[in-house]
């Protein structure tokens, strides 16, 4: 029993480290992504370049919000009667100090 005991101890030490390494070359890859983008903005030289830069930017985002929509709504998490409901919510934040 105390033979197991110390080879879960182990396993989960490895697991932990294993983690930890894993976020760590997360972090190197975003780090050396960011330094990439930073070189591409560092080559704008014109109004027009941001702009265009900014729509891409947009237009990859909105992509990502309708693949996501589009899976929640294949899944069942979402559907015509959530929806109706979202537009009847009232999420205004109330103010405190309104008389």
């Amino acid at each position: 029993m105390q033979k197991n005991l110390h080879i879960s101890k182990k396993s989960s030490t490895f697991a932990a480290q294993k983690t930890e390494n894993d976020i760590m070359e997360r972090e190197m890859t975003l780090h050396q992504a960011k330094m990439n983008l930073l070189r591409v903005v560092d080559r704008i030289q014109t109004v027009d370049e941001v702009q265009a830069i900014q729509q891409i930017l947009v237009n990859y985002y909105a992509q990502k919000v309708n693949d996501e929509m589009d899976r929640l709504w294949d899944n069942g998490t979402i559907n015509e009667q959530i929806i109706e409901q979202w537009g009847q919510e009232h999420m205004r934040t109330p103010y405190r100090y309104a008389q």
